[in-house]
This record gives structure tokens, sequence and C-alpha cells, in this order.
């Protein structure tokens, strides 16, 4: 068993905290429902620049708290497991699992060696995949006025594109005509 003095040191000798990807906190030892019953940890991009996204799933809520500070991630991480947890799993480049005992005494179990690290963080507003690109020219949009002759949308027609591109025949179409280039 580990104390909560030497805990930290100990994270620190098996985890690298530039390459830590994801971190899960569960398993709370209050069940009520002003407090969490899970925390997930990643690494993400706000504004060009890399920080740590938690996610308190309290109740239906997600709520986000957002740290840029690398330096102060393990030690939060041992504080909200001290006030409410009993585990902690960690995927870096070593990925472990920490438990907690009644007593506040820590334990770090399976220790394994990660081998698909992407240490590239998450963008966090992510690009939405569209089967029609906007800002590439489509004759048959621009003949129905939805686009104009540089391939960008008109503004007012900004509804009928979005929903151009939902479309589930335009789904089926890209199918057939995949199939066709074969």
């Amino acid at each position: 068993m580990i104390t909560k003095e030497n805990i930290l040191e100990e994270i620190q000798n098996f985890i690298n905290i530039d390459y830590l990807t994801k971190a899960i906190i569960s398993n709370p030892i209050k069940k009520t429902q002003d407090l969490p019953k899970k925390i997930d940890i990643k690494k993400i991009i706000i504004k060009n620049k890399p920080c740590f996204q938690f996610s308190y799933y309290i109740d239906k809520k997600v709520i986000h708290e957002n740290i840029e500070d690398s330096s102060i991630i393990l030690k939060k991480i041992i504080e909200l497991m001290e006030n409410n947890f009993k585990q902690c799993d960690i995927i870096a480049n070593n990925t472990l699992t920490l438990l907690m005992n009644k007593k506040g005494d820590f334990k770090i179990t399976g220790v394994k060696k990660s081998t698909n690290i992407d240490t590239n963080p998450q963008s966090h507003n992510k690009a939405k995949n569209y089967i029609l690109k906007d800002g590439e020219y489509i004759d048959w949009l621009y003949k129905l006025g939805v686009m104009d002759k540089n391939g960008i949308v008109v503004s007012h027609k900004q509804k009928k594109f979005r929903q151009i591109n939902f479309w589930r025949c335009l789904k089926m179409l890209k199918k057939i005509y995949l199939k066709m280039q074969k």
C-alpha cells in the first residue's frame, strides 16, 4: 500500500504526463445526485493550446472543466480520488489502475506498456463529415441556385444546402455512384 504523501511520486515513476491521453475516475464512495458518478479526463486543443478536459458526469448532466497547466493534472486526480472515488484508470505511455481503500491508502495495479499511444490531442470542435463539401463546385447545385460559380453556398440558401446534404437519398446515391466507379 502507498500512502497519500508518496502516491504522486509513484505515479510519476510510471506515467509521463506528456503522453497522457485519457483517464477515467470511477466507483464513487458516496452515491448522491450532487456528486459525480464518473469523471473522464482527455487531452484536447482549445484555441490552439493543448489542455486537459475534465468531464464530470453528475446525474444526467455532464459538466466540463478545462485545465491548461499539465503539472497539476496528477495532483487533481489524486485529490478527486481522496474526496469521493475508489478507482482511476490512466492511459499514457503506460496503462495502470489506481485503487484507493477505505483507509485512504493507494495501490497501483495492472501496469502495462501502452502500444497504441495517440499523443495528438483531439480538436475541441470536430469538423462535420458532409457528403457535399462547401466550397467545392457542384453543377446541379449551381443550377438550383444553392451555389454560386465559385462553389460557395449562397447565404440565404444555407438551410437548403444542409437539407440536401443530410438527405438520405443523397447517401444512397453516393453508394450507387461508388459501386459504379468500381
